[in-house]
């Protein structure tokens, strides 16, 4: 009888231990995936989000003001060879940057393929015509940034009163080059700040009180 009762006492015990064991191994492993799951995947989706729209929004216009530039520039030397190039560029880049555009300033996009598809259709012959063209093009650019201020914060807009059609315009320097005049009146005209909405910056200040501008018989 001692020899069974002991026996059965052992038994007894392991079967304990078992149990103990299992008990334990089911208490830790719903925790394991539940820890890694939180560590691994909210923290890089929350930080990454917020850098991503801002970006966007103020690199959208770069491609098109990189070319709408270069036709700027080029009547601003008297010159209209290469404005049909520059002028398809503003087309391919403005489809381009549609989807990553705010809102507001997708009407203003819309327009602007338009008037640089007419731009680029003009005769390159008439310089004149080919200005006027390009006022069209201004005319939806300056828009564009009225409607996307953070994209034209580092752009200029002037304005001349000389100017056959539309008269304004956006360049990325201060000092001012008149696409519509040229060389005959290259620093004719003044600049207004509409396109800032109250983010007018200092150097913007100092380039509206141009001395040249009383110099021209308006």
């Amino acid at each position: 009888m001692n020899k069974i009762a002991t026996s059965t006492f052992f038994a007894l015990l392991s079967a304990t231990v078992a149990f103990s064991a299992c008990s334990k191994e089911e208490k830790k492993s719903p925790e394991v995936p539940a820890t890694k799951a939180q560590k691994a995947v909210p923290p890089q989706t929350a930080s990454e989000a917020p850098n991503v729209a801002p970006q966007a929004t103020k690199n959208f216009a770069a491609g098109m003001m990189k070319s709408y530039e270069k036709c700027r520039a080029l009547l601003a030397a008297d010159s209209s060879e290469g404005i049909v190039d520059c002028a398809k560029g503003i087309v391919e880049a403005s489809k381009s940057a549609h989807a990553s555009a705010p809102d507001a300033a997708h009407e203003h996009i819309g327009t602007l393929v338009k008037a640089a598809e007419a731009l680029a259709a003009t005769p390159m012959d008439d310089i004149e015509q080919v200005r006027v063209a390009f006022g069209d093009v201004s005319k939806s650019v300056v828009a564009m940034l009225t409607a996307a201020p953070e994209a034209g914060k580092e752009y200029h807009v002037f304005e001349c009163p000389m100017a056959k059609g539309y008269k304004r315009w956006a360049q990325p320097g201060a000092a001012l080059e008149n696409p519509y005049m040229g060389g005959k009146m290259l620093s004719c005209g003044s600049e207004v700040h509409d396109h800032h909405k109250g983010m007018m910056h200092e150097e913007g200040k100092a380039a509206s009180a141009n001395p040249a501008h009383g110099d021209h018989d308006h």
